[in-house]
């Protein structure tokens, strides 16, 4: 039996991926969670997978093989620290069950030295008790459907050798290409230095469109002509800036127990991006306000989620740049096929055509890249400015 502590976006995954070769339980605090899976689960015909809410809801939380906690390790208040409550209290209530033979696996984010903190000698200290302990860092990316999760090389990591052994017999399993590491650490370190690169390469991007602007050329041009060298060059477009849970969040993870300038300056920049932008943007739609009276500037936001296609607003630097236009004056609406708020107005699908958007906005800030028919109705506004 495999236990799932966790059944997020990323525990969904690891439920699904490991029911094909055993019989699974999910663990997830909220019961609604719960009964929205089972229903769906059930309808994809998985029938060996069991959702709960309580862990004293089924015994075999107590005999599991394998437990695998994907719980949330988002940042504090301060918006630079780890939160680790949860992920202490999932180890607390899988340490206490865990048997002699069975294996322990962290699959959520963490600094990197916390797996062994938390199940290590100072911690848990579970191999005592003769159960394996590992670190495997999740490599789910929302709105992604291909490779299929079970082709994403998964990289696995072990306390100690037998640990490292375990895990990597378990995950051959369900995975097509396991990735031993040598250390917890390597694997920690691991999932920070990707996410970080790409926060890092998204910065770079942005900064240069900036720099860009101040010579009047067009950043897209630029980026379409570098791509065009086959060697020592990665392509990415400007953007509002990194959103979602990982590539905005995991610097963070990284900074708090190493000191990377390089980094820190990275991830201050695409936390600070929205607010700049919004200010350049409300100057703009102030000065195009073509209403009379008393009539606020109207900016409309084409995408609203974190990336294309999804309906999370985590760290979306669309939040901020709505939060901060309104601030400057601007009435704001949004159009999203995905997302649904109340914060903001939502323009219908029905309504997103040329006459009602030049009729509605002074500005239209195109924040994910527009489909072939809204990339239509952007290239045919004549009163409204696409951003």
């Amino acid at each position: 039996t495999v236990l799932v502590v966790g059944v997020g976006y990323v525990g969904r995954h690891l439920v699904e991926r490991f029911s094909d070769a055993c019989d699974v339980v999910g663990l997830d605090l909220s019961a609604s969670r719960c009964d929205l899976l089972c229903r769906e689960f059930k309808a994809d015909g998985l029938s060996n997978i069991t959702m709960i809410s309580d862990i004293e809801q089924d015994e075999r939380c107590s005999t599991f093989d394998l437990a695998l906690i994907s719980v949330p390790t988002l940042l504090l208040a301060d918006n630079k620290t780890v939160d680790t409550k949860h992920i202490r209290a999932a180890v607390e209530v899988v340490s206490q069950r865990a048997r002699p033979g069975s294996t322990v696996v962290i699959e959520s984010s963490v600094t990197v030295g916390m797996t062994r903190a938390l199940l290590g000698p100072e911690g848990a200290n579970l191999r005592a008790r003769g159960i394996f302990v590992g670190f495997s860092p999740e490599r789910v990316d929302p709105g992604r459907t291909l490779p299929r999760f079970e082709d994403i090389p998964k990289v696995v990591s072990g306390i100690d050798d037998a640990s490292l052994a375990a895990i990597t017999r378990l995950y051959s399993r369900s995975f097509n290409s396991v990735v031993p590491v040598r250390s917890l650490e390597t694997a920690e370190f691991c999932k920070l230095y990707e996410n970080c690169q790409r926060l890092m390469l998204i910065t770079y991007v942005n900064e240069m469109a900036d720099a860009c602007e101040q010579h009047g050329v067009n950043i897209h041009d630029v980026c379409a002509a570098s791509a065009t060298k086959p060697f020592g060059f990665t392509p990415f477009n400007p953007s509002l800036g990194a959103g979602g849970h990982c590539i905005p969040v995991n610097c963070w993870y990284l900074l708090q127990n190493c000191e990377i300038p390089v980094l820190r300056a990275a991830a201050v920049s695409n936390r600070q991006r929205p607010a700049r932008k919004a200010k350049e943007i409300a100057l703009l739609a102030h000065e195009r306000n073509s209403r009379a009276g008393d009539h606020p500037p109207s900016v409309l936001i084409y995408g609203m989620g974190f990336k294309a296609g999804e309906a999370s607003l985590a760290y979306a630097p669309t939040v901020t740049l709505a939060r901060e236009l309104e601030e400057q004056g601007c009435r704001v609406s949004y159009f999203d096929d995905y997302v649904k708020t109340e914060e903001w107005r939502s323009l219908p699908r029905e309504a997103f055509n040329s006459y009602r958007v030049d009729a509605l906005f002074d500005i239209v800030v195109v924040a994910q890249k527009p489909s072939f028919s809204d990339r239509r109705v952007l290239d045919e506004l004549s009163s409204a400015r696409v951003i």
